[in-house]
C-alpha cells in the first residue's frame, strides 16, 4: 500500500471480486507458463493476443499486412488517427446483443451516417476510401474501419493489438434506429445502461473511454470545443492523470474540456477506482484497452476458438478436483505450484515451473 500503482489495484480488487478473480486467473496462468517456450524439445504456446507484442510478421501477400503497410502511411501522413479511432467506435457502438455491431452501415446515403452522434464521420469514410477499394474482395468496409482504428492507436504510441478479419458488411435495411452510441452528457447510470447493454463491464466502460486520450471535440459537430490532454496525438494514459486531477467538477485547463461524460467516470466508486489504478499505471490501461477494444470490434462476430482439452488433461482434472475435496488441500496445492514457477529468471532462462522440488 505504500506505493501508488499497487495501491490503485488494491482499491480496484477490494471493490471488484470479478475483476480480481480475472486477474488473477490471467496471472496465474502467465506464471505457471514461464520458460515453457524456452525448454528443449517443447513445442511454444500457441500466441495469444497481447497489447505489449508485436504480431508475427506474415507473407507480403497476406492483405491485412499489405493494408496495415497502408493504413500506417496514411495515419501517419494526415494525422487522422483520432477519427479513425472515432468511425470504428461508432460502428461497433450499436450492439445491443443481437443487432447492430461492426458492420459499417454509416456507408449507405442514408440512415445511421445521419445520426447525431456520427457528425463529422463522412471524412474518416474519405480518408478510408482508397484503401477500402484497393481490398474490395478482400476486406469488408467493416474490416477496413476496424483495421484502421488498431492501426490508429498503434501509430499514435498505444498498444499494438493483434487482428483478424471477417466482419460483414450490412444492407441498407439491416441498419438500426439512432439512440444506441453513449452520449457525451450521461451520468454513471446512463453510461452503464448503455455499455450493458453491450455486454461491457465497469472496467470496459472506463478502458474504452480512455479512447479520449486522442483526439478533441468540435463545437460543428458535438456542441463541445477542446482536446482532453496536451497531447492529442500521443496515445497514453494523460486522460486518466488529467480526469483524476480535475474530478467531478473542477476546471478543465483552456482550450481543453471533460464532458460530462466523463466527470461522471469519478462520480461513481466503482468506476473512478478504474481511473485512479489507469491514472497511476499507463501498461494496466494499455493492456485492459486492448482487450475492451478487441472485445468491442468482435461484437457479433462468432467467438474465437479454444483449443480443446485432451481426455488425458480433462480426466486428470477430476482427479485433482476429487482430491482437492477430500483432502482440502487447495491452499497447499497453490502455494507448491507458487513456489515451482517463481524461480524463474527471465534474463538466463533458468528456473520456471519445473517440478525441481521433487528430487531429494
Amino acid at each position: 500500500l505504500d506505493d501508488p500503482i499497487f495501491r490503485a489495484h488494491v482499491e480496484v480488487y477490494a471493490i471488484s471480486g470479478q475483476v480480481f478473480s480475472q486477474d488473477f486467473a490471467q496471472a496465474f496462468a502467465k506464471l505457471q507458463s514461464f520458460g515453457m517456450d524456452a525448454r528443449e524439445g517443447t513445442p511454444a504456446p500457441t500466441p495469444t493476443a497481447s497489447p505489449c507484442k508485436t504480431p508475427a510478421v506474415k507473407p507480403a501477400t497476406d492483405p491485412v499486412v499489405e493494408a496495415r503497410a497502408m493504413l500506417k502511411d496514411l495515419v501517419s501522413t494526415k494525422n487522422c488517427g483520432p477519427l479513425l479511432i472515432r468511425l470504428s467506435w461508432h460502428d461497433c457502438a450499436t450492439w445491443d446483443g443481437k443487432t447492430g455491431g461492426p458492420h459499417a452501415c454509416m456507408r449507405h446515403a442514408k440512415g445511421e451516417t445521419d445520426f447525431d452522434a456520427n457528425n463529422g464521420l463522412d471524412i474518416a469514410r474519405a480518408i478510408l476510401q482508397p484503401v477500402v477499394d484497393r481490398f474490395t474482395g478482400h476486406l469488408s468496409v467493416a474490416d477496413v474501419w476496424a483495421l484502421a482504428a488498431v492501426v490508429s492507436v498503434e501509430v499514435m504510441g498505444g498498444p499494438v493489438m493483434e487482428w483478424s478479419p471477417g466482419r460483414e458488411d450490412h444492407g441498407q435495411h439491416e441498419q438500426v434506429a439512432e439512440g444506441r452510441h453513449p452520449h457525451p452528457e450521461d451520468d454513471a447510470t446512463r453510461l452503464r445502461h448503455r455499455f450493458y447493454t453491450m455486454g461491457c463491464t465497469d472496467r470496459e466502460i472506463v478502458a474504452l473511454s480512455g479512447a479520449h486520450t486522442v483526439g478533441r471535440c468540435h463545437k460543428s459537430r458535438s456542441g463541445f470545443e477542446g482536446a482532453w490532454t496536451d497531447n492529442p496525438l500521443e496515445f497514453d494514459n494523460g486522460y486518466f492523470v488529467r480526469l483524476v486531477e480535475i474530478g467531478c467538477k473542477g476546471q478543465a485547463k483552456e482550450g481543453q474540456l471533460m464532458l460530462p461524460s466523463d466527470r461522471a467516470l469519478m462520480s461513481d466508486d466503482h468506476l473512478s477506482a478504474h481511473v485512479r489504478a489507469y491514472a497511476a499505471d499507463q501498461q494496466a490501461f494499455f493492456a485492459d484497452f486492448a482487450r475492451a477494444f478487441a472485445k468491442l470490434q468482435r461484437f457479433g462476430m462468432a467467438p474465437v476458438p479454444q483449443p480443446a482439452l485432451s481426455p488425458t488433461l480433462l480426466y486428470a482434472r477430476r482427479v485433482l478436483k476429487r482430491l482437492i475435496a477430500e483432502k482440502k488441500c487447495g491452499p497447499i496445492m497453490i502455494r507448491l505450484s507458487w513456489h515451482d514457477a517463481a524461480t524463474w529468471n527471465a534474463k538466463d532462462g533458468t528456473g520456471g515451473a519445473r517440478g525441481c522440488m521433487r528430487h531429494q
